[in-house]
């Protein structure tokens, strides 16, 4: 599982490298107990540097969910998962994840 996720966050910052070119923002993780949240950290110190909650993955699943906010995921809908056959890139974008429709 530690191996998919390092290849999701590598194919994360790939495509937002891709869409956003030099203003790319650096995606960055934060491991806690149940979940990772993937961070895209925008602007560089000393300047000013603001982050936010792009998604989060369940460690035990590999399932990814949209942030509710900065400390959880909403836990309603499962995105994607890390494992899948798209690596779990389905319903992400260079913005973050996409709403249900």
């Amino acid at each position: 599982m530690e191996t998919a996720l390092v290849e999701f966050v590598a194919r994360v910052q790939k495509m937002m490298d891709e869409a956003l070119g030099e203003y790319s923002p650096k995606v960055i993780t934060e491991v806690g107990p149940k979940y990772v949240r993937v961070v895209r950290h925008d602007g560089e110190e000393p300047f000013v540097s603001e982050h936010s909650a792009y998604c989060f993955v369940e460690k035990e699943t590999g399932n990814i969910y949209k942030p509710k906010g900065y400390k959880g995921p909403e836990k309603n809908h499962v995105r994607g998962n890390i494992l899948d056959d798209r690596g779990g890139m389905g319903w992400l974008g260079p913005y973050g994840i996409a709403c249900l429709r």
